[in-house]
């Protein structure tokens, strides 16, 4: 990062909650992921829960990684 090394750990974010919400702000700030990631949304532009839950019990999760200090 900026020129140096970071290390990281993953973490592997299955909670539907959480799944949902951070999916939510992947898809607001880039709108291509769509694409890809097809998962219905209601009109008020949340996500169906079912097509969630369903996709999260066939393998989808969100990594997210927090750096370590060393």
């Amino acid at each position: 990062m900026r020129g140096q090394d970071m290390y990281a750990r993953a973490e592997l974010v299955v909670d539907r909650e959480e799944v949902s919400r951070l999916l939510s702000l992947i898809l607001a700030s880039n709108p291509g992921a769509n694409s890809f990631i097809r998962i219905k949304k209601h009109p008020d532009g949340s996500l169906n829960a079912e097509d969630l839950q369903n996709a999260i019990d066939y393998g989808f999760n969100i990594v997210r990684w927090h750096l370590v200090e060393e």
